[in-house]
């Protein structure tokens, strides 16, 4: 699964990608391994990014434009990670894969970036190419995690 620079630049500020879950491809982009793909169609991924960018706000400012997670929210993002470090190895099939992508349907419909039942269908059936699509929705709708050395803004979903 080939990821544009900017994308994996996004998912590594959050928490989740790390240097070794890629190589440098051709040009600007960026080759996951295995795991790493797993995780993308797991929605795993998408549960650390949003982990990385909503839990990381500052409470203290309810009004800057992204609401920070409910505890239902943070518990739902919880029991993901519980998941993953359970089964590292093993990727947990399609009904993990449902079931992950069904806690974080509502969390994603919230902050903007809805999820319709074909393209859970689609992901959870190991359609990378709609997963990475997800992935860049997100991107464009979240804010950067600030990181130091980064100017990177994101812009708004159209």
């Amino acid at each position: 699964m080939l990821v544009p620079e900017i994308l994996f630049g996004w998912l590594k500020s959050a928490g989740a990608v790390e240097d070794g879950d890629a190589v440098h491809a051709d040009g600007s982009s960026y080759m996951l391994s295995p795991a790493c793909i797993e995780a993308a169609l797991s929605g795993k991924m998408v549960a650390r990014a949003l982990a990385g960018t909503l839990a990381r706000k500052d409470s203290r400012k309810p009004n800057d434009g992204y609401a920070v997670l409910s505890q239902q929210e943070q518990a739902a993002l919880g029991q993901v990670s519980v998941m993953s470090t359970r089964n590292k190895s093993a990727g947990g099939g399609a009904s993990e894969r449902i079931y992950v992508w069904n806690l974080l349907s509502p969390i994603m419909a919230r902050i903007g970036v809805p999820l319709s039942a074909d393209d859970k269908s689609l992901i959870v059936a190991g359609d990378e190419e709609v997963a990475m699509s997800v992935l860049e929705d997100l991107r464009q709708r979240l804010p950067a995690v600030p990181n130091p050395g980064s100017s990177r803004t994101s812009s708004s979903r159209g």
